[in-house]
């Protein structure tokens, strides 16, 4: 909808659209009207740069422990090792879209635990709870007002415990 972008598509007019001999587009409503260079119009085509901003296990992530995977950023991380004990976590999100973040759609999925995407909320966080050992992708994407997407993953592995390992049972 328009609303978002400072216009309503309801007030205008049907036929109040006209094209100046310069080639100016001007479109009519009830309280005056718009006129622009349809190549002037700007469109960002760039893909969205979709950043991971906060990764956060079992406690919240400012309590980070001495064995915590990420002491340093996770910007850049693309692999997680998790202990066993590890295994309720979650993330936090945002792209780099200036121009109407308000407008961009998040969508989140964990490959192995949940195939089916979700909608993110207005907070862009989402939790992962009591995962068993094994190997996860966690998967975020995003589009803009022109439906421009981005997508970031990142992959995670939560250890056996060492009581349950094959060299345990040797």
């Amino acid at each position: 909808s328009g609303d978002k972008f400072g216009f309503s598509y309801q007030s205008f007019f049907i036929g109040h659209v006209c094209k100046t001999s310069k080639d100016k587009i001007l479109v009519g409503n009830m309280n005056g009207f718009y006129a622009f260079f349809p190549e002037e119009l700007a469109v960002n085509m760039e893909p969205l740069k979709l950043v991971i901003t906060d990764f956060f296990f079992n406690t919240p992530s400012g309590l980070i422990r001495k064995d915590s995977p990420f002491l340093k950023s996770v910007e850049n991380k693309n692999e997680v090792f998790l202990a066993h004990d590890q295994n309720n976590f979650g993330f936090k999100f945002t792209a780099n879209d200036y121009q109407f973040p308000e407008v961009v759609r998040y969508y989140t999925m964990l490959e192995n635990y949940d195939p089916v995407w979700h909608q993110s909320g207005v907070d862009k966080t989402v939790y992962f709870f009591n995962l068993s050992p094994g190997d996860y992708v966690f998967r975020v994407k995003a589009y803009n007002s022109n439906e421009i997407k981005g997508e970031r993953q990142i992959r995670i592995h939560v250890s056996p415990p060492w009581w349950n390992t094959w060299w345990a049972f040797s």
